[in-house]
């Protein structure tokens, strides 16, 4: 006795099925449709049974090993007095035609052509900043290493930095040249990203730059849909530029009083110290100086009787 599973959808995306750790005879395959057939043996006991199967990811060029179980109508098997069962001798394991390319999967959106020009930009300085438009190296990697993210190939591997308001305010913009449509959110060290330029292949995330962008990696963290699969995959990543995007402002190791303005000049905030010590040093001699006098003038009051007694 056997079971055939029929797939009505994107069968194309499914490279591998089984049952009970039996893998699927596959057959009336075609891009959209298969049917998927296995012997019913002693592991078809209980009316669900575990699955396991392989999606392919075309957006993310990569495949996906899911988990599942399936539930009949009723167990299919049901053990005889005597055992006859045959596991079906010739039973192939393989998908026939599993190495053939499978029309559909291999093409894009199109978005290949949506090319930038940040190429053409000069290289982004943070210790010369002037305002304009930079640009900087900008690689995808995964949370956990060096290795490039799965959604690495999506974004050009220039960012444009652009400078404004007198060098005060910094942004950078990551560009994605693909598959854009598949992104439903993006942030860098938990900003969210501005989105504009949008179509269906590609778009542009702008960030400002603060201080959580002194380091040239940046944690990154993104939504990606998966279509064939109906649902969203949480992406957790790292951005790493050329360079750190901030550059703390600049103090005067040699005298901390001093601080620079927005035109450059020192200013020392300790200028009028040494002025007020003096003035206040002046009044307390002076102040003592006339205590001093007035003990003299009493003195000599009450001395007074006496030397002019001694006088007569």
């Amino acid at each position: 006795m056997t079971v055939t599973l029929h797939i009505t959808k994107n069968a194309s995306t499914i490279t591998a099925f089984s049952i009970a750790n039996q893998n699927a005879v596959v057959s009336n395959q075609t891009k959209d449709s298969e049917d998927l057939t296995f012997n019913v043996d002693n592991t078809f006991t209980n009316a669900i049974v575990t699955a396991g199967m392989t999606i392919k990811i075309p957006v993310l060029n990569t495949e996906m090993k899911q988990q599942a179980r399936i539930k009949f109508g009723t167990a299919l098997y049901s053990k005889p007095a005597t055992d006859n069962n045959n596991t079906g001798e010739g039973t192939t394991t393989d998908k026939p035609g599993s190495t053939t390319d499978q029309p559909g999967t291999s093409t894009d959106d199109g978005s290949n052509s949506s090319e930038t020009t940040t190429a053409d930009l000069p290289t982004f300085d943070p210790t010369n900043l002037k305002d304009g438009q930079y640009k900087i190296d900008a690689s995808i990697l995964k949370a956990d290493s060096d290795n490039a993210s799965v959604a690495a190939s999506f974004f050009d591997p220039y960012a444009t930095v652009t400078v404004s308001n007198n060098t005060k305010t910094v942004q950078v913009t990551l560009h994605v040249i693909k598959n854009a449509s598949t992104i439903s959110s993006f942030s860098l060290a938990g900003q969210n990203a501005q989105i504009s330029d949008e179509n269906t292949g590609s778009e542009n995330l702008t960030f400002t730059v603060d201080n959580t962008f002194k380091d040239p990696i940046v944690g990154a963290a993104m939504t990606i849909k998966i279509p064939v699969l109906n649902t969203e995959m949480n992406e957790q990543a790292r951005v790493k530029f050329g360079t750190a995007l901030y550059n703390s402002p600049v103090t005067n190791e040699t005298n901390p009083g001093k601080t620079t303005d927005n035109s450059g000049s020192n200013k020392n905030n300790n200028t009028s110290i040494p002025k007020n010590k003096k003035l206040n040093s002046i009044l307390k001699i002076q102040k003592t100086a006339n205590i001093k006098s007035k003990r003299r003038s009493c003195n000599l009051i009450s001395q007074l009787p006496r030397l002019l007694k001694n006088y007569r």
